[in-house]
């Protein structure tokens, strides 16, 4: 952090807004308080709702989720400041947090992670002209004592075909939608 009221330098460059008024009640807004605290302060955001697909799949599967809504946490964000993935060009840019909206509101794909032990959903969207946006949707997580549906994780990644298999053909999602 620097000395004029917490913004996060990412290396070398600080975080620069493409929008310095974003709406307030959207994710860019805030993502960009966040951003310009510089930290977590245990701040949560509705992101949107959990997928008519989903709740079918957690119906049939017997699961009833705590709520409908996806809720990201303060410290979602604050974890791809500096990220790996940032320089290898998998994480969200951070000025286009509304196609975190739309990847939860409207996905193109939704998938299972089928070999992570709690119950995960991963929503594909179009990012870009050659990758998709990739949010991971952790299902009844326990966050400061109370279940919420938390977006855990966002990527950025190639138009490739996510019904992956690992190193033994074992497939690593179910496809949902």
């Amino acid at each position: 952090m620097d000395g004029d009221g917490g913004n996060i330098y990412n290396g070398t460059q600080p975080f620069k807004r493409r929008d310095p008024h974003p709406k307030p009640g959207t994710l860019q807004y805030f993502t960009n308080d966040v951003l310009a605290y510089g930290k977590s302060r245990g701040h949560t955001f509705r992101v949107g709702a959990l997928d008519p697909a989903v709740l079918k799949d957690l119906a049939e599967h017997g699961i009833v989720p705590v709520s409908k809504d996806v809720t990201i946490t303060d410290d979602v964000i604050t974890k791809y400041v500096g990220h790996p993935k940032r320089d290898k060009g998998a994480a969200i840019d951070f000025n286009r947090m509304d196609k975190v909206e739309e990847a939860i509101n409207h996905p193109l794909h939704i998938y299972q992670d089928v070999k992570h032990g709690e119950l995960i959903y991963a929503y594909a969207s179009d990012y870009s002209a050659t990758h998709y946006i990739k949010v991971i949707v952790h299902i009844n997580f326990k966050h400061k004592g109370k279940y919420i549906n938390k977006l855990k994780s966002i990527g950025i990644i190639d138009r490739i075909n996510m019904d992956n298999t690992d190193a033994n053909g074992e497939r690593l999602f179910r496809i949902i939608k």
